[in-house]
């Protein structure tokens, strides 16, 4: 029998549409536009700027003060509503600012607000295990690893209730909760709540981030509309395959406690035997 190239649709049975293409997210582009020109990662802020507020939608890049941050305060619902008395502020600067990362952890976000660290001293580095970021003071001058576009860190502050703060604690292995000063884009400031790497969980150095994780940074800067030019610094960073991370990134004082543990059982079944 001889098979026809075509493929024929039976009688009475409906075609499959075809899926619409996904829209490319704007971190996607942010780093494209870096790689076509990357002399303006290292130009005048106000050159990239200009190049990435195209990026934004006309209804909020036309609103856009001389400082590039969006005026999103008109769309926020009230700052703290009565029915929310039972609920807390929290920053968000690592993978929870991507909203598939909260909607998998089932967390329900109460509000929203992008926003900065007041305190421009403390820095985003790379430097909790496995190559994940945590937030960490230095001094006058001094840079992390991975120099910012601007001085402060951004991200995002969410009111939650304290339900699912404790869900997201659970999650945030290695890290401990502490309590920062924020100010939102529109100016309003508030005592929030995020998580910062344990002295156990951290690396003796800095590390390249996976691109798995970066990905994820990239996009929740993305869905929150982030400032442009700290987008376009997530997407400058350079990063490393996810799968087989070396030995450095799990180079923390807690592996050497694990194993010295494991000495001392070792050596309490081996004498207890020994006797016998």
């Amino acid at each position: 029998m001889q098979l026809s190239g075509r493929v024929q649709r039976l009688p009475g049975v409906a075609s499959k549409p075809l899926l619409l293409a996904r829209p490319a997210r704007r971190s996607c582009r942010v780093a494209a536009i870096l790689q076509e020109d990357p002399k303006l990662a290292t130009g005048a802020d106000q050159l990239l700027r200009a190049r990435l507020e195209q990026l934004l939608p006309p209804s909020t890049r036309d609103r856009q003060g001389d400082t590039g941050m969006l005026d999103i305060a008109g769309k926020l619902p009230h700052r703290y509503l009565a029915e929310h008395q039972d609920a807390v502020w929290y920053l968000s600067y690592g993978a929870n600012m991507c909203f598939d990362t909260l909607a998998r952890r089932g967390v329900k976000v109460l509000q929203r607000a992008p926003c900065v660290l007041v305190d421009s001293n403390i820095k985003l580095v790379f430097q909790h295990r496995a190559g994940y970021s945590t937030l960490q003071p230095m001094a006058p001058g001094q840079q992390p690893k991975f120099k910012p576009f601007l001085p402060q860190v951004h991200g995002v502050l969410y009111l939650v209730n304290k339900e699912d703060m404790r869900k997201l604690q659970k999650r945030e292995g290695g890290y401990n909760l502490t309590e920062v000063e924020v100010e939102t884009y529109d100016g309003w400031r508030a005592r929030a709540q995020t998580f910062v790497s344990g002295s156990l969980a951290l690396l003796h150095g800095e590390v390249k981030p996976t691109e798995k994780y970066m990905r994820v940074l990239r996009d929740g800067a993305a869905d929150n509309y982030l400032d442009p030019l700290y987008q376009a610094w997530l997407s400058s960073i350079d990063t490393v395959p996810s799968a087989g991370l070396p030995p450095a990134y799990f180079d923390t004082p807690a592996k050497y406690i694990a194993y010295s543990f494991l000495c001392i059982v070792a050596l309490v079944v081996v004498g207890f035997f020994s006797q016998q």
